[in-house]
């Protein structure tokens, strides 16, 4: 089955929710993943070799400061530093933002406030990393076997 295995790491049950019914009514996705708790991300991604996430969508306003040490984590072992990694910020993080994009995080984009303009958003992302991308390490094209 063609697709993109996606893992959401995001602690806020709304926002979970939200991302969950928007990533999941995509058709791109094949599986879908969320962590709450974003201890031993690497471990878990690791570990699920045969459903090593494609994408990771990654929330900037984790619990004291963990996401930029989760992109740090996820970028520097080798099995999990070309997975794409996409991240969640609200509009005041611009020094985030910065730290975010230091430690290699591929994409920080602003959490949209109304339910409509994130599927549009998410959409969107899924639509590059689907069927435009290249994935290193995967299967390519990951949704378009016309192309590959």
């Amino acid at each position: 089955m063609m697709g993109l295995n996606v893992l959401l790491v995001e602690d806020d049950a709304n926002n979970a929710r939200l991302l969950r019914e928007a990533v999941k009514g995509h058709s791109s996705v094949r599986s879908f993943q969320q962590l709450e708790d974003p201890d031993g991300i690497v471990h878990y991604v690791r570990a699920k070799a045969s459903e090593k996430p494609d994408l990771i969508f990654l929330d900037l306003k984790l619990p004291a400061g963990r996401t930029l040490e989760l992109l740090r984590q996820i970028k520097s072992h080798e099995d999990t530093r070309v997975i794409p990694t996409v991240v969640f910020t609200p509009p005041e993080s611009h020094a985030e933002v910065q730290e975010a994009y230091k430690r290699y995080a591929n994409c920080c984009l602003l959490k949209p406030s109304l339910y409509h303009d994130l599927r549009s958003t998410v959409g969107a992302v899924l639509d590059f990393w689907c069927v435009f991308a290249v994935l290193a390490g995967f299967r390519n094209p990951v949704c378009r076997p016309d192309l590959g």
